[in-house]
């Protein structure tokens, strides 16, 4: 479901020199010192950049102030710029902005920065030190990108703010056009900038980030891709398989929980874990075990009361349902009041009722919520209005009502008044965690932050809203805390990695249950390198998985329901993928290859399936407005065919013949909802004449096989059917849950992602050939350790790395296709071999020699 953002933006109008000598050669063969070339003498080390983003501007002396500007000049604001000193180094962004008067309320300041060829604004809020959120002007209007990576901020003496460069695309020459403090009520006429500049230009030294700093990120076709887990070496997937010679097995086999929003712990001792997309709950031991406590239970926010009961609230449809500790089920309350579409938090009072802040979610209020008050009985009062948004309501160990909301501050909720007073204020960018919160016998509150972020840490505040760390959170933030009293520890559970850990009290981590590192996947789609990208729909996040099944998280981007998120990959490792969540920005993103950061590429209605043909002209399905629109290179849009019915999955053979599944899957759709299943599948021929296919029910994801055979998932029949030329439909795999999409690999294996195992599937007995080769210099000798690529780009782009051995050697299995082969190595010409045939179960061997 849709995740909240603490900011509010405002918008204002292998080649290598074979035999070139070494420096210390050249130094060695001149005479004269003088006669030395300055390029050719050693060059001195950049200096390191040593600035700590803390508000304290100490460590800035002797960086150049860019601009000043005089005081009172600012209206009706505390936040009046008195200079502004910034730089970048090889990574990073840093800007100072010192001020007339310190400011410690909330603030929100938006940068203007500008490069060679792009205008962006950059919002951020220092107080509470939240992710900056980023967006492009592109002719002059603006394009929400998303949240800005690796980026942080502080106010105390002075504001900081750090920003990775690599966010900014090419670079380039950099401008900060203007910084302006933003003041009044967000975001109406009344919504102002306190305070402005005038354009300055950034200094690039030559300076470099510490080395304990530099961010790695996962890269496709990066120079060493690890080799395929070999079919076969896998745990086996029990499934029907309709034909003889056909094997399945787990490329990513399920893990215990699929979006663990929250863990529970009981008056008795028992650990539970609220699994979403399980539709369960779990009861867990120390030793990782996992039963099922209660199935076919949906929420999102949880807590128990003092007998052990569970509840937990499913926003979507304004549920409570109350599960017993023998695992009997009710209804506590269904409610329209209840209904909204962001996360909302849910607790027990001190009182005994469940409290709900049902956060509003509409345009305008994405910072408000209302607050309700439910009887055990099912009576519900709304008792306060336009309160802060809640991400977790608790009560502690002193009898109080607390409540963490979305950005970072803990509020002590009245019962009396309903008033609520600041408790403290989290610091750190990441924002509080859903269901972040919870309190020891001390009265002491624990806060998690980083439920969709790549990182996250625990503190501990105590009564007075005192505060000290507890613990550093590496790979996905903690989604939902409690508190042992017996061992002082902390367990928690990450929503996109989906693990069950523990947090002793001296901050070391244990994982009690694993996680797979994926959350409901859903599109799928193969690099020119042999990576596999999994958009994982309810974790807001692309997936990166290599050969060998080491799982990344990718970037993050929005995709909380549907029209599913679908990708495609060029020959360069460019990747576009369709954004089209309700709410946010509907268009197309890309990743440059060797970046990992989304940015806009067109904006498209409801975008949902996506190909591309092997000139680089894109189709995508614009689900909402009932077409498929045809892109270039350069980002022109124009129709294809319209007046279809919601289409969603596409796919291309050979031919560059499209084929598109249309229909609504037969479930009711507004203008929210949009389909992920169709009924039909129809076929455009040269001539863009669309006829129909086949029908059948639920279809969602399309593939043609290298033989030529088109495949299509059934959605929630979990089963893979096999459509010919003619239409006809036969079932080819059958037996899991929920499958989204299909793709082959360059062996011609066919995956499979299942949104509810969340897990991902191989099938092989397809067939295949074996391509190998022989890589030597010039004098006939073998060279190890040459990298070779094979590629294919029709009708799918899909490809893998393997090296060459001591003796030169290479070989891999590949399916029967046309590839291009590319043999590169430091120190020679990289040599493209194209047009190379590979034959079912026959072995096409090359000879390639490369130049020095």
């Amino acid at each position: 479901m849709r995740k909240f953002r603490s900011i509010i933006f405002i918008v204002i109008a292998l080649i290598a020199a074979c035999g070139t000598p070494t420096k210390e050669e050249v130094k060695e063969a001149a005479t004269d010192p003088s006669e030395v070339s300055p390029l050719e003498l050693e060059e001195p080390e950049p200096a390191t950049t040593q600035i700590t983003i803390d508000g304290d501007p100490s460590d800035w002396e002797g960086y150049e102030v860019l601009f000043t500007d005089p005081e009172g000049d600012h209206q009706d604001g505390g936040f009046d710029i008195a200079a502004v000193r910034a730089f970048s180094n090889d990574q990073y962004l840093y800007i100072l902005i010192e001020t007339y008067e310190p400011s410690s309320d909330y603030m929100q300041v938006d940068l203007d920065i500008e490069t060679d060829e792009r205008h962006f604004i950059i919002s951020f809020n220092p107080v509470e030190n939240s992710s900056a959120l980023m967006g492009e002007i592109i002719s002059n209007q603006f394009n929400h990108i998303g949240e800005v990576a690796d980026s942080s901020s502080a106010a105390a003496q002075v504001v900081e703010i750090k920003i990775l460069l690599s966010a900014l695309g090419d670079a380039g020459s950099l401008t900060l056009r203007d910084v302006r403090p933003m003041g009044g009520e967000c975001c109406d006429e009344n919504w102002y900038a306190i305070d402005n500049i005038s354009p300055v230009p950034i200094a690039q030294l030559d300076e470099v980030e510490p080395a304990s700093e530099v961010v790695t990120t996962p890269q496709v076709c990066a120079a060493e891709i690890a080799l395929p887990a070999p079919f076969g070496s896998l745990q086996p997937v029990s499934i029907e398989l309709a034909e003889p010679g056909y094997t399945a097995e787990w490329f990513v086999a399920p893990s215990a929980f699929n979006m663990p929003q929250d863990v529970l712990l009981t008056p008795q001792g028992d650990i539970l874990v609220l699994a979403t997309r399980n539709f369960a709950l779990f009861q867990v031991k120390r030793d990782g075990s996992v039963t099922t406590l209660a199935e076919n239970v949906y929420g999102y926010t949880s807590d128990v009361d003092a007998t052990g009961n569970a509840y937990l609230y499913s926003h979507p449809d304004g549920k409570i349902t109350k599960v017993t500790p023998d695992g009997n089920q009710s209804i506590v309350i269904q409610a329209q009041t209840l209904v909204t579409d962001c996360t909302s938090g849910m607790g027990v009072g001190p009182d005994g009722s469940l409290y709900v802040a049902r956060n509003l979610c509409d345009v305008g209020l994405m910072d408000k919520a209302d607050l309700y008050r439910i009887t055990l009985e099912g009576q519900i009062k709304r008792v306060a209005e336009g309160i802060p948004t809640l991400f977790a309501l608790k009560t502690d160990a002193k009898g109080r009502l607390v409540g963490a909301a979305m950005g970072e501050t803990l509020y002590e909720i009245s019962l009396s008044d309903f008033s609520m007073t600041t408790i403290g204020t989290v610091p750190g960018h990441e924002g509080i965690a859903v269901n972040g919160l919870t309190t020891d016998t001390a009265g002491n509150l624990y806060v998690s932050t980083g439920t969709w972020s790549r990182s996250g840490q625990v503190f501990r505040f105590d009564i007075n809203g005192n505060f000290d760390l507890i613990a550093d959170v590496p790979g996905n933030g903690l989604s939902g805390i409690e508190w042992v009293p017996d061992t002082g520890e902390l367990l928690g559970v990450q929503l996109q990695l989906g693990t069950l850990i523990s947090i002793a009290s001296d901050g070391s981590l244990q994982e009690i249950v694993p996680g797979n590192g994926l959350i409901t996947p859903r599109g799928i789609a193969f690099s020119p390198c042999g990576e596999l990208a999994v958009s994982n729909e309810d974790g807001g996040m692309m997936a990166l998985i290599d050969p060998a099944r080491s799982i990344t998280s990718f970037f993050e981007y929005n995709s909380f329901t549907s029209p599913v998120s679908f990708m495609v990959f060029n020959r360069d490792g460019q990747l576009y993928v369709t954004e089209g969540a309700p709410g946010f920005p509907e268009r197309i993103v890309t990743v440059l290859p060797g970046e990992s950061l989304p940015i806009p590429f067109v904006d498209v209605a409801r975008p949902c399936g996506i190909v591309q043909q092997s000139d680089g002209i894109l189709f995508v399905a614009e689900t909402i407005a009932d077409r498929i629109a045809q892109v270039s290179s350069n980002g022109t849009v124009t129709v294809f065919a319209d007046g279809l019915t919601r289409p969603s999955a596409l796919a291309l053979n050979a031919d560059n013949y499209l084929y598109a599944v249309i229909g609504t899957g037969g479930r009711h759709l507004d203008e929210v909802h949009m389909p992920d299943a169709g009924d039909t599948i129809i076929r455009f021929n040269s001539d863009g004449v669309a006829t129909e296919l086949a029908n059948w029910s639920k279809l969602t994801g399309l593939a043609f096989a290298p033989s030529g055979d088109l495949y299509a998932a059934t959605g929630w029949d979990g089963e893979i059917v096999r459509i010919s030329s003619d239409g006809t439909v036969t079932s080819f795999a059958s037996g899991l849950q929920e499958i989204t999409d299909i793709a082959f690999d360059l062996v011609g294996n066919l995956y499979a992602s299942d949104t509810v195992l969340n897990g991902i599937i191989r099938i092989g007995g397809f067939a295949k050939g074996i391509l190998s080769g022989m890589v030597t210099d010039l004098s006939g000798l073998p060279i190890a350790g040459a990298r070779v690529q094979v590629l294919s780009t029709s009708p799918i782009v899909v490809g893998q790395v393997v090296f060459t051995d001591a003796e030169g050697y290479f070989s891999l299995s590949a399916a029967p296709r046309i590839y291009d082969v590319i043999v590169s190595m430091e120190g020679f010409e990289t040599v493209p071999l194209e047009s190379v045939d590979v034959i079912a179960n026959q072995e096409t061997v090359v000879e390639i020699t490369l130049e020095g």
